[in-house]
């Protein structure tokens, strides 16, 4: 089903590591499931990165080993991430339901690790670079402190080399008091020295604590980091065992949807194949009936027409036996008119002369039709058949194009360049369902597109295919077939 509700895109939330060798980035849904792709682009090095979802905001660009700079791009419902990195580098992406991470290093990912257990260890390693970093702080403090002291320390044994020294006559009178002096001034700059001393040592030693203190609470931060992680995944899996459930559940409950409504399909073709059968049978035997109810009439207008036929030869003949009979009479009449003058008496005929005298006339034998008229053919014409639907499947060595056909189907096929077209003749109206585009490239078939196009009276169906590529035709019942596949020398 296809989402174009753009209320519901899902949102991205972005959060990268720059470890200096290695760089990551990760990527979370919250609580959709990540869909992702990814490729590599050359000249220069680049990793692109296309994830279904918005980006809240935008990543930080990188400067480092491996990722030079990151571009973004949003695509609507996903975004593009374009990383631009240093030759050679490797990439790996780990992926479990909303999170999606991806890290890039100059050596091959070679490791069984998974998401958490690699979040974890860049987790572990933030926290002991900045102890390392406390650390190294905490030295360079205390050599400041301690070059601080020392600074001090020169700087007053300077002032104090500088100072006016008492006269010779002085120094002579009092002796014991100068020598008082310098020994109070040698036992003053020992105890300034201890104390720089103690200063520094207490400085390491602060450091030290220091130091030993931020390791503690990195190990501490890991440790309660281990245990959040570890409370996450048994979290992750309760709630993934919780969601396999509800989808077993919901599978179950599909599963049982699914079953009802083929056995309601089931069901209702079984109705429609019913209904049909009782169809054709009611329909065969209208057409029996009709069949019959012809032929009677046939047989009805043939007998009429033989009685009539006969009746009209019977009056033919009758009238003209009456017209020769008149004539005979007519004649009869005549010469015993022409006699009468004379009024000679003939000796009467005999019945031999008689008989010689009458006029043979002969009938004419009444024509009879021996043979029956044959009945004529009753031809119930068919109507033509129409496309229903059409359909694309990919086989592993070929592309197959279906037409579902309703009856004998008026078409041409024929090839063009750039492939083939298939014109359907006696379409009167064509359903808007049969005009769509079907886009096959993501199949990687031998067919890119189905075009239908309607050009007047004739549906047109263009299949665009690669340059040398052979087509299979077969039909089977109410299906034509058309293979597109790339011939082989055998």
């Amino acid at each position: 089903m296809t989402v174009f509700i753009l209320a519901l895109l899902t949102t991205l939330q972005i959060q990268s590591y720059d470890l200096g060798d290695e760089y990551y980035l990760l990527l979370d849904t919250g609580a959709t499931t990540v869909s992702f792709s990814s490729f590599r682009l050359n000249e220069p090095e680049r990793i692109v990165l296309e994830v279904g979802g918005a980006a809240a905001g935008a990543a930080t660009p990188a400067v480092g080993a491996t990722v030079g700079r990151i571009e973004r791009d949003d695509l609507g419902d996903k975004t593009r991430f374009v990383f631009h990195i240093s030759p050679g580098s490797a990439y790996t992406i780990l992926h479990r339901k909303n999170l999606l991470l991806i890290g890039f290093r100059q050596e091959l990912f070679i490791t069984d690790e998974t998401i958490e257990t690699t979040l974890a260890a860049i987790d572990t390693r933030l926290a002991e670079k900045k102890a390392a970093l406390a650390a190294a702080e905490a030295e360079r403090l205390a050599a400041e402190q301690a070059k601080l002291a020392a600074e001090a320390e020169a700087k007053r044994l300077a002032e104090a080399k500088a100072a006016p020294q008492p006269e010779k006559k002085l120094a002579a009178v009092v002796p014991a008091k100068s020598a008082t002096e310098e020994e109070d001034a040698l036992i003053g700059m020992l105890a300034a020295e201890q104390s720089r001393k103690q200063a520094q040592e207490e400085a390491v030693r602060l450091a030290a604590l220091e130091k030993e203190r931020l390791e503690k609470e990195a190990l501490a931060r890991a440790a309660e980091q281990a245990r959040i992680a570890k409370a996450e995944e048994e979290r992750k899996l309760a709630e993934a065992k919780r969601l396999d459930e509800q989808r077993r559940a919901d599978e179950q409950l599909r599963l049982a949807k699914t079953a009802a409504e083929k056995r309601r399909a089931e069901a209702e073709q079984k109705r429609l194949a019913e209904e049909k059968r009782l169809a054709a049978e009611a329909e065969a035997k209208r057409l029996a009936e009709l069949k019959a109810a012809e032929d009677a009439r046939l047989a009805a207008l043939k007998k009429a027409e033989e009685e009539k036929r006969l009746a009209e030869t019977k009056a033919a003949e009758d009238a003209r036996l009456a017209a020769l009979k008149k004539a005979e009479e007519e004649k009869q009449l005549a010469l015993a008119k022409a006699a009468e003058p004379q009024k000679v008496e003939e000796p009467p005929l005999s019945p031999e002369e008689k008989m010689k005298s009458l006029k043979v006339v002969k009938l004419e034998p009444t024509r009879k039709i021996t043979e029956e008229a044959p009945p004529l053919k009753v031809v119930t014409l068919a109507a033509k058949g129409k496309l229903r639907n059409l359909f694309f499947r990919k086989f592993p060595e070929f592309s197959r194009v279906t037409m579902e056909v309703t009856g004998e189907l008026d078409y041409a096929f024929r090839e063009v360049k750039g492939g083939y077209v298939i014109d359907i003749h006696n379409f009167e109206k064509i359903p808007n369902y049969l005009l769509h585009i079907i886009d096959t490239r993501a199949f990687n078939a031998e067919v890119q597109y189905i075009y239908p196009k309607k050009d007047g009276r004739i549906f047109k169906i263009y299949i665009k295919s690669e340059q040398n590529i052979a087509v299979r035709k077969s039909e089977e019942d109410g299906l034509i077939h058309f293979d597109f596949y790339v011939p082989t020398m055998q």
